[in-house]
């Protein structure tokens, strides 16, 4: 055989010239749902076969999760170690991770609920700082969440 292509609908998803002959698709590339792929091989001699179809169903998953502070509250003045507490969801029911950020430095990553962290705020200036948090799910997407303002005083 010179190449085998595999068919997504009517498509080239992808080409290999060389055995064992496979390849990989990014579905997400598509939106979810039922589709049909076939395999068709090219000999030297320019024939052509294609293969019995194979029905499947791409179910990808587009949507980030969410997270939220719930401690400290916005406007909150901090001092020494205090505990940073998130939420988060996912459509899919599993996040995977939640970082914990000052402005744009992470300070810490939690993978499971709940979600908290020790902030030690006596390694920052006196001043005022924002918090946020990021969650990520299995398939890498991931959202922040709202900032929260607060203030240091040590």
């Amino acid at each position: 055989m010179s190449k085998v292509e595999i068919l997504v609908g009517t498509s080239v998803g992808c080409t290999d010239t060389s055995a064992p002959y496979s390849c990989s698709y990014n579905t997400r590339n598509l939106s979810s749902g039922a589709r049909v792929l076939t395999a068709r091989a090219y000999d030297a001699a320019g024939n052509i076969t294609l293969s019995s179809a194979v029905n499947v169903v791409f179910d990808n998953d587009l949507a980030a999760p969410t997270s939220s502070i719930t401690s400290p509250s916005a406007g909150a003045i901090l001092k020494g170690t205090v505990l940073v507490e998130a939420t988060a969801n996912d459509d899919r029911g599993t996040v995977s991770k939640v970082e914990l950020y000052l402005g744009s430095t992470l300070l810490g990553t939690v993978t499971t609920a709940p979600y908290s962290f020790s902030w030690d705020t006596t390694t920052r200036a006196n001043g005022s700082y924002l918090l946020k948090t990021r969650a990520y799910d299995p398939t890498g997407n991931y959202a922040n969440s709202a900032n929260v303002s607060v203030t240091v005083s040590n």
